[in-house]
């Protein structure tokens, strides 16, 4: 990558992030996989769009959703109980 023409190595640049703004299942269709469906299809669309980290917020007493996330790779990073799931993806 090239900034102000001077090429950046990946340690100097931003990484790209995703975030997730909110999910939701019907009640009556939860414990299913949905949500869990949900998150890949999610992560899967931001890596297909270059990002190298997909992070999303969950209130303090959502414990089924920050379980969920978990469980599908995100880390809660105590900032506001925000979760970041960072992704691994080939070095260029």
């Amino acid at each position: 990558m090239v900034r102000h023409g001077r090429r950046i190595s990946r340690a100097e640049r931003t990484p790209v992030v995703a975030t997730v703004f909110g999910v939701w299942v019907e009640p009556a269709l939860r414990g299913h996989g949905l949500g869990g469906r949900l998150v890949d299809a999610i992560v899967e669309w931001a890596v297909a769009r270059g990002a190298e980290r997909v992070q999303l917020w969950v209130t303090e007493d959502n414990d089924a959703a920050r379980m969920l996330y978990e469980r599908h790779g995100f880390v809660c990073t105590g900032e506001r109980k925000a979760c970041t799931r960072i992704l691994q993806r080939p070095k260029c």
